[in-house]
């Protein structure tokens, strides 16, 4: 093993191993950050279909019309604006 220099400074030479085991740490924080957007994506995508089936059910079993629907809509906008 090689010498490091002191905390906070950069170090003067690396150990053996150094650039692969970075370069693999690397791949791996990517791939889970994929991971974990593609099952965030995943779940967005049933809750919006939850949530539009919830209305088409309270449009035809409550005969909710556009007015109740355009309301509930802006609701929803202004409780979650993002």
């Amino acid at each position: 093993m090689r010498k490091h220099s002191k905390p906070g400074r950069a170090l003067s030479t690396l150990p053996r191993g150094y650039e692969r085991t970075l370069r693999l740490l690397k791949l791996r924080i990517a791939r889970e950050q994929r991971r974990a957007i593609v099952a965030v994506n995943t779940a967005l995508v049933l809750l919006y279909w939850d949530v539009g089936s919830a209305i088409l059910e309270r449009e035809k079993r409550a005969s909710w019309g556009a007015r109740v629907i355009a309301r509930l809509s802006a609701d929803l906008r202004a409780s979650f604006p993002g």
